[in-house]
């Protein structure tokens, strides 16, 4: 019986895996990232990578400190190592929510058995 539910719960994840990265991906060409309210993070990632300076956060040369900076440094990270292309500045945003499915997973299988 005990064997039974594991392999159910591993269904029952990588289904939901499955789902999550089928909805990302879907949908990761959807809005171009230059158009005027997706493009926040991409250039202010943009001109970090220009200057060099990955602590002060600019958009368009002012300042942007109300945004948190991971997310910046994640997508500065993927574009330094990919190019500066829709598909690496995304990147980190759908590693991170598969991240959080199995970490949710993990504690709801431990909490919960």
């Amino acid at each position: 019986m005990v064997e039974r539910n594991i392999a159910l719960n591993n269904w029952v994840f990588y289904g939901l895996l499955a789902a999550i990265v089928g909805v990302y991906v879907a949908g990761i060409g959807a809005n171009s990232i230059w158009t005027t309210h997706e493009s926040y993070y991409a250039v202010a990632v943009r001109e970090m990578l220009k200057s060099g300076d990955w602590l002060t956060i600019t958009f368009n040369g002012e300042l942007r400190f109300n945004k948190p900076p991971l997310t910046y440094w994640l997508m500065a990270t993927s574009a330094s190592i990919f190019g500066l292309k829709e598909w690496a500045l995304r990147l980190p945003i759908l590693l991170c929510s598969l991240g959080t499915l199995f970490v949710t997973y993990r504690l709801g299988a431990v909490l919960f058995s």
